[in-house]
């Protein structure tokens, strides 16, 4: 009889090997389709969230509003009827037809939840329009009728930027 004791030791540590490699090359595969899958979802979620940001500041800001002020990221408050494209933190608006009223409505950022509320005038508290915003850009054209605006999204790594304009109703004058 011959003896096998030798070949026995060798196919378990060979069947081993080739075992390990196998589940390491599933747990890569896992781990890469999972990053993959956070990636995608995470640069769709935004995207669906910028189109929103958007259609509720365009709903905001349009029609008969007016831009009464803007609070830059450095507290300073821009007051003119245009300006450059400007990073800020605040929008304040109202109604042309209601200047009476001296509260302004507030679209606002929370740099720290990266949140965009809506907070209404004379109310204390306001509510919130979207998520995963980084920054807001905002410039005032043609005597204030032109509003351009860029919004600076990310989650997850991954980064969207948003860039629209907001006419007034009165857009016949400029042409």
């Amino acid at each position: 009889m011959k003896r096998r004791e030798g070949y026995l030791v060798l196919e378990i540590s060979i069947s081993m090997l080739i075992t390990s490699i196998v589940l390491i090359i599933l747990y890569s595969l896992l781990f890469t389709s999972m990053n993959m899958y956070k990636r995608i979802y995470s640069s769709i979620e935004i995207q669906q969230q910028g189109l929103e940001i958007q259609k509720h500041m365009e709903k905001e800001l349009s029609g008969d509003i007016e831009i009464t002020n803007v609070k830059t990221e450095n507290s300073q408050i821009l007051t003119g009827k245009e300006f450059e494209l400007t990073k800020v933190k605040s929008i304040y608006y109202k109604s042309k037809t209601n200047f009476e009223c001296n509260d302004c409505d507030e679209l606002f950022l929370n740099k720290k939840t990266k949140k965009l509320f809506i907070k209404r005038m004379g109310y204390k508290s306001g509510y919130e329009v979207g998520d995963y915003i980084d920054d807001i850009y905002i410039s005032k054209e043609k005597d204030g009728r032109i509003v351009n605006i860029k919004l600076e999204l990310s989650k997850n790594k991954q980064k969207h930027c948003i860039e629209f304009s907001i006419y007034n109703d009165d857009i016949g004058e400029l042409v």
